[in-house]
């Protein structure tokens, strides 16, 4: 086993451990993620915070949590959210400064939802794409061949008028500058196929490629 696979190896080794317990690492993520932000001002104007639970129990500081700050929709922060996209860069709903605003499948209804991004919550997404090609070496064994197939989209984005990029989480990241430097895999697509805007036109200019290679060693990764 070389080093890579070692630190792979591991990652998946972690990974497991934490699904053995699943409620107390969800409650250890939210209680660093409010330790995180708690200066923030949403989190201010509902009472809450961090340090006034009972003890520095990761489970105390969640039921603060629950006690103070509300179940809202999208629209409860549409003012915050707007603050954010004119420029304003305060802690207003993240201590980090926001890096972009990613808009959800918009599929709960039927519109998407604005969730501001910062460069915690974009490593954190990073790492999620990481282990799921760790997972999928395991079945597929995409390391086993040079180039893989896959059917990746970047979709259009957006700015907002104080700069920020607005588009979906996967447009984010394939337009990145972290996707560019930091690619996890060899693709038989080039860049500007997964940069396209049209759907249809991509998904031709894919397979094209992928009969362009067909001689040569790959696997498809939808």
């Amino acid at each position: 086993m070389d080093a890579s696979e070692d630190v792979d190896h591991q990652k998946l080794v972690e990974f497991e451990k934490m699904t053995e317990h699943p409620a107390e690492v969800q409650a250890q993520v939210l209680a660093d993620i409010l330790h995180l932000n708690a200066g923030v001002g949403y989190l201010a104007r509902c009472g809450f915070n961090s340090s006034s639970s009972s003890s520095n129990s990761s489970y105390d500081v969640v039921a603060s949590f629950k006690a103070h700050v509300p179940v809202v929709s999208n629209a409860a922060i549409k003012d915050d959210l707007q603050r954010i996209a004119d420029g304003d860069r305060g802690p207003i709903l993240t201590a980090q400064p926001v890096i972009s605003l990613t808009l959800s499948s918009g599929t709960t209804a039927g519109r998407p939802k604005t969730v501001p991004s910062t460069h915690k919550s974009r490593q954190i997404i990073h790492s999620a794409f990481q282990l799921a090609s760790i997972f999928r070496e395991r079945f597929f064994l995409t390391n086993a061949v040079p180039t893989v197939l896959s059917f990746a989209y970047a979709g259009k984005q957006f700015e907002t008028k104080s700069g920020l990029k607005l588009g979906s989480d996967s447009t984010n990241f394939f337009r990145s500058e972290a996707f560019k430097k930091n690619r996890m895999i060899s693709c038989t697509s080039p860049d500007e196929v997964i940069l396209g805007y049209n759907v249809r036109q991509s998904m031709y200019c894919h397979l094209i490629c992928g009969l362009i290679r067909r001689n040569h060693p790959f696997t498809l990764c939808l």
